[in-house]
């Protein structure tokens, strides 16, 4: 872990898969000619956004509805989180893939406390953040 982080939330590596719709009618009709929801698998989490891969390359900027389930207690699946999100970063990936990572602009109370709790319980980073933002 680099001592330079300068995201505001802990992030936890994880892997599922999400879902997104874009907002804007005009990229949504680009991108989900014939499925309405567009799959990513999710690369890690924290309480302030996601970053995901996918096979699309979206635009930085765009506003999306993503769609995901986290495990909670006794490995049940919670149910379906929505969050709308900014598309914050694009970047060329692995294999065909493109690195989107986004940050949540409106989460519903309940899936709020679900991510929320789902970071702070899988949390391993104990080490203090340098916050390089006021220097």
């Amino acid at each position: 872990m680099s001592p330079l982080e300068t995201r505001s939330h802990k992030r936890y590596e994880f892997s599922i898969e999400v879902e997104l719709v874009f907002k804007d009618e005009a990229i949504k009709s680009r991108f989900q000619k014939q499925e309405p929801r567009l799959k990513g698998a999710m690369l890690d989490i924290s309480k302030g956004g996601l970053g995901f891969n996918t096979k699309y390359f979206v635009p930085k900027g765009a506003v999306i509805d993503v769609f995901f389930k986290l495990p909670i207690e006794n490995d049940k699946m919670s149910s379906e989180i929505k969050a709308e999100a900014q598309i914050c970063s694009v970047i060329p990936w692995k294999s065909s893939l493109n690195r989107v990572g986004v940050k949540f602009l409106n989460v519903e109370e309940e899936s709020k406390k679900s991510i929320t709790k789902f970071v702070e319980q899988n949390e391993r980073r104990k080490e203090p953040r340098l916050d390089i933002k006021g220097l």
